[in-house]
């Protein structure tokens, strides 16, 4: 930018350059780390935080942050966003333990990846607080011995994945947003409240391989349809046949119930050129699959499809053009 004055270029701040701490301890801070400014940088990595006055990990601007293998231990909160928060930051093999309120707590919206373990928080192993309105995701996450998992008092989604929330008096409470928990272990619902409009969702992965003549079949579109014809979900396939995380919701929970889905009738559908150049050839063959499929609320689900019927009407037109 460019300007006779420095009041006609706007406001300036000052950034240095990446901080890095590698094998470090903090004991007895206020906070152990504090993100704020703008535009902070830094990798941590294999980094421990014991007994904050406040959190382990304070997040009060815009950041560009890495942690990796990081250990908070009591505490009131392992990690806190404010509704300053924004940029975004990793926390891998994350450790977060015996924090007298929540884990971890979300409100601004920064884009944040999350794993690791969450253990024995007072109020919830994580918080999303009523004025977030951002979606959350989480895969590979154990949250457990606190008294609430996941405290979702947001309007966004959290999306959990392969995850793991056991021991806790409530797993998961909800109040106008939603969570979608796909696969992972939750038992049956029994853990989830919802107190206002918000809703849980279930939700399995299913994974198919396409093959003809015992070959895999590449590249070929298909689709998860339920029994009224609609479409539930569609993938395509790699060059081993494999059509995976196909996503199916299983049950929903909202304030007056548990709702279970319809699993009868579930079909998978494809259709590819099994032969020839396509429609510019006289010698095309394509096949297809329509084939009803057993789902279960229940890991594992998986079928091999064999694309062996073929299609044996071709519609073809002429056009002609008279000059």
């Amino acid at each position: 930018r460019g300007g006779s004055t420095v009041t006609s270029m706007g406001d300036w701040q000052r950034e240095f350059g990446v901080a890095s701490l590698t094998n470090g301890q903090i004991t007895g801070s206020d906070t152990g780390v504090k993100i704020t400014g703008g535009t902070a940088a830094g990798a941590y990595d294999s980094l421990t935080i014991i007994d904050p006055t406040d959190e382990g990990v304070l997040v009060d601007g815009s950041s560009n942050v890495v942690f990796n293998d990081i250990t908070v231990t009591d505490g009131r909160y392992g990690a806190r966003m404010t509704s300053s928060a924004s940029g975004k930051m990793s926390m891998t093999n994350a450790d977060f333990d015996s924090q007298s309120q929540s884990g971890l707590v979300l409100t601004g919206d920064a884009g944040l990846a999350f794993s690791g373990e969450i253990n024995a928080s007072g109020s919830s192993g994580i918080h999303v607080t009523s004025t977030s309105d951002t979606d959350w995701s989480f895969n590979g996450l154990t949250i457990k011995n606190s008294s609430t998992a996941l405290e979702h008092d947001g309007d966004g989604n959290v999306r959990m994945v392969d995850s793991t929330l056991a021991l806790n008096t409530n797993d998961i409470t909800i109040d106008d947003g939603s969570v979608t928990f796909v696969e992972g272990d939750i038992g049956t619902g029994s853990g989830v409240l919802v107190n206002g409009g918000g809703v849980f969702t279930r939700a399995r992965f299913y994974d198919v391989t396409l093959e003809a003549d015992s070959s895999a079949v590449s590249s070929a579109r298909m689709k998860l349809i339920d029994a009224n014809g609609r479409a539930v979900d569609e993938g395509k396939s790699d060059a081993t046949g494999l059509v995976d995380n196909l996503e199916f919701n299983t049950y929903t929970i909202d304030s007056s119930g548990m709702n279970t889905m319809n699993l009868a009738g579930m079909r998978v559908a494809s259709v590819y050129l099994h032969a020839g150049a396509g429609a510019s050839s006289s010698n095309t063959e394509f096949r297809y699959a329509l084939e009803s499929v057993t789902l279960t609320d229940s890991p594992g689900n998986a079928d091999t499809v064999d694309m062996a019927d073929k299609i044996d009407a071709h519609v073809c037109y002429l056009s002609l053009i008279h000059i």
